[in-house]
């Protein structure tokens, strides 16, 4: 059986959009804010990634509402307060399918305020 991928935090959609045109058989599901929604839905249709199902969720706030194989964190954690991060990674990992597994990626941030990269 195959389970729905999370990409946590998914922006615009472009990692989820990668995977799935990789691994078209994937169920492949973004959780990104509220806010977000209408953006990525919109880039990822755009982009051919009409299958990929984006919700809305606050992830600090209250756990995933579906079982996930593999959470995606991407540049998730690395903005948030180490407290936010810890409860996100709880929430997160309360989703996991047995044997599931969340993957934390990072990317090199600018500090706007400091003009400097931040590793």
């Amino acid at each position: 059986m195959i389970y729905p991928r999370a990409h946590v935090g998914g922006g615009s959609g472009g990692l989820a959009l990668s995977l799935h045109t990789i691994y078209p058989h994937l169920k492949i599901n973004v959780a990104e804010l509220p806010s977000q929604v209408p953006v990525a839905r919109t880039l990822l249709d755009e982009a051919g990634g009409e299958s990929i199902y984006v919700h809305g969720c606050d992830i600090v706030e209250s756990p995933l509402s579906l079982c996930y194989d593999v959470a995606i964190l991407r540049a998730v954690l690395q903005v948030m307060p180490p407290a936010h991060a810890e409860k996100t990674i709880r929430n997160v990992a309360l989703f996991l399918n047995p044997g599931g597994c969340i993957i934390i990626m990072h990317a090199p941030l600018l500090s706007i305020h400091k003009n400097q990269l931040i590793h």
